[in-house]
């Protein structure tokens, strides 16, 4: 038996009978299960690390290649206030869930990290870090939305849409009989789409809506065969905050670089 410190980000606690749980938690380099036995008495000293949306220092013991088993730990820091605003928290479940079906790295916890802190100190930015955790889940698991241009003929100017069923961006010919969208919000999509890990700075992540995010999940979902029930949460929030469109629905060109001042 084998002891082992673990330093990460609780994502999920699924409960496991009736005393005890099995919890999730992002590590930088990886996603590991550890069985916490009877987090779920309220007399238990173990019971606050294993709650969503906390970072966790833990001790833990394993068996071989078996599950690690919690044995105590400490709280490294708390972003409570996700729980207290009903559109963090369906956005950040359904962020939380999408990565439970994908592969942990660092630049991707970093990001997931700079939501919940972005959360906590209630950062106009949240939604658009929301954004780049999923972008970037996209682009690892290889379903990206094409934003270069048109996915159809490829063309770059008048691009008016972005669709779900024919992959990206669509320009006025191949959009028609869809919802325009706005030039800015065709904009900060791919903004969100082709910024590299650790040029986020570079970028305005301000003015991204819930409708983007549920657009981004919807996508992941899709293309990643994967039934999200935070999805489904997400999308009952959405309908309590209704948003109005913003923006123009002109046509918009597509910068012909891909250097990040011009994305």
């Amino acid at each position: 038996m084998s002891r082992q410190m673990l330093r990460g980000l609780v994502l999920e606690t699924r409960d496991h009978g009736e005393r005890d749980a099995v919890v999730t938690i992002a590590l930088r380099e990886e996603l590991v299960r550890v069985f916490a036995r009877g987090v779920q008495r309220e007399t238990s000293k173990n019971r606050r690390l294993c709650l969503p949306f906390e970072e966790v220092e833990i001790e833990t013991e394993q068996s071989g290649t078996g599950m690690f088993r919690l044995i105590h730990g400490s709280l490294v820091a708390e972003y409570s206030r996700i729980g207290e605003d009903l559109r963090m928290q369906a956005v950040c479940l359904a962020v939380n869930e999408a990565i439970l079906h994908a592969q942990m790295h660092p630049a991707l916890y970093e990001r997931l990290e700079q939501l919940w802190k972005s959360c906590e100190a209630r950062d106009a930015d949240w939604m658009g870090r929301a954004a780049l955790v999923m972008t970037m889940l996209l682009r690892q698991e290889g379903i990206s939305p094409q934003v270069d241009g048109c996915a159809i003929c490829g063309s770059v100017s008048d691009i008016c849409t972005m669709d779900v069923d024919n992959a990206g961006f669509l320009c006025v010919r191949h959009g028609k009989g869809r919802s325009r969208w706005p030039a800015d919000r065709l904009r900060r999509m791919r903004h969100a789409v082709k910024v590299p890990a650790g040029q986020e700075a570079a970028v305005s992540l301000t003015g991204f809506t819930l409708e983007d995010i549920r657009f981004l999940v919807h996508w992941f979902s899709r293309y990643s065969h994967t039934s999200l029930a935070g999805e489904r949460f997400l999308d009952s929030v959405a309908r309590l905050y209704p948003e109005n469109g913003s923006g123009t629905a002109d046509p918009l060109k597509v910068p012909d670089t891909d250097d990040t001042d011009s994305i």
